[in-house]
């Protein structure tokens, strides 16, 4: 069963595209569901080199770091859904808009919102 992530935990969403990094600052993209999606994966741990990437990425260009009590001030819900999921460090922030008829906008300032949290930090993949 899923349960909360505690409110100071540190969570980390994959950057699996280079256009969600632009000028070292996390773009809204980074934060849309994707069609038929009804949460957002994070991670609970990262280490995102090319031997471990918790994420499952073949490609991947780091991670986006930030405080699961931040993502909650916006009214979200970040779940540890690792045991139901079978994937170690895994967990959803839920109650996200989905970013496509009448909740585009919505999705759209939230994602802004998330992108624009003063403790988001970049930590890029290391180079081998």
């Amino acid at each position: 069963m899923s349960k909360p992530v505690s409110s100071n935990a540190t969570v980390f969403r994959a950057i699996g595209y280079k256009r969600w990094i632009k000028d070292y600052e996390v773009a809204p993209d980074a934060f849309f569901l994707r069609m038929a999606e009804t949460t957002l994966s994070v991670l609970t741990q990262a280490d995102c080199s090319k031997e471990i990437c918790f994420a499952g990425l073949g490609t991947c260009f780091g991670e986006i770091e930030m405080k699961a009590e931040s993502i909650r001030q916006l009214g979200l819900e970040i779940i540890d859904d690792s045991k139901e999921l079978e994937i170690p460090h895994h967990a959803s922030i839920i109650n996200l808009p989905p970013h496509e008829g009448d909740t585009f906008a919505e999705a759209e300032f939230i994602a802004g919102k998330l992108a624009k949290l003063e403790n988001n930090q970049i930590r890029e993949r290391p180079k081998s």
